[in-house]
């Protein structure tokens, strides 16, 4: 990869850390190059459905400058159903990054169907 860029969070702690942690493991610069344009309306794990998850970050996310070329690791603490990782694709491809993008979160959840929460 050629650089890491953690995804905006509001509520992972260790954010920072983390990615610092992995960027220097990698050897590769860290970008902080993410942010949201537009808070979502609610935490992921308070909806009921993927569609809600994936209506609740549509076009909120926003690149604040392009990262470097080439494959961009894009960190996250946890993914239920990827619609954070979509969006974050969208908004880096906004300023012409045409990727690869290579996901890595750092736990996957299972939501509880049809209702708020994780399993």
């Amino acid at each position: 990869v050629s650089a890491v860029v953690p995804l905006p969070s509001t509520s992972w702690a260790g954010r920072g850390a983390a990615a610092t942690a992995l960027a220097g493991a990698l050897e590769v610069p860290l970008c902080d190059a993410l942010c949201w344009a537009e808070a979502p309306d609610a935490r992921q794990g308070t909806l009921s459905n993927n569609d809600q998850r994936r209506e609740n970050v549509r076009n909120r996310m926003a690149a604040t400058g392009p990262p470097p070329g080439g494959r961009i690791l894009l960190l996250d603490d946890y993914t239920g159903s990827v619609s954070t990782f979509k969006e974050a694709c969208r908004a880096l491809g906004a300023t012409g990054h045409e990727g690869p993008f290579v996901p890595l979160a750092v736990a996957r959840v299972r939501w509880r169907l049809g209702r708020p929460g994780i399993v």
